[in-house]
């Protein structure tokens, strides 16, 4: 399984084995629709890259008609590997390491309605 090592800004948060699926896996960049800065990377071993959109934490909510977090790195609702295109498994909530998923809960908290 390749690794994928995990990145917000500069800030390295660590790595984990992805599972592949049927499909090569994609290397992973946030794109902050707000200030246009490039705020989380998912680095897949051999991946190809694609752009994941979302907010982050600076820019804060785009408006109430926007579910998702800012600054998460998971896609909500459906961010486990039942609901992911195999190639983006590097974002689901399997393969985060501790770290990740423990910065994960503290952003849905503090956004929680």
């Amino acid at each position: 399984m390749p690794l994928a090592s995990y990145f917000i800004g500069s800030r390295f948060f660590g790595s984990a084995t992805v599972e592949r699926g049927s499909e090569p896996l994609n290397s992973l960049a946030w794109f902050c629709e707000g200030c246009g800065e490039v705020w989380g990377r998912a680095v897949v071993e051999g991946g190809t890259w694609a752009v994941e959109h979302n907010r982050c934490q600076a820019c804060g909510p785009a408006g109430s008609w926007d579910p998702r977090c800012p600054g998460s790195l998971l896609r909500h609702p459906h961010f486990t590997r039942d609901y992911l295109m195999p190639r983006n498994y590097a974002m689901a909530l399997e393969s985060l390491p501790r770290p990740l998923l423990e910065r994960e809960l503290q952003l849905a908290l503090k956004y929680a309605n």
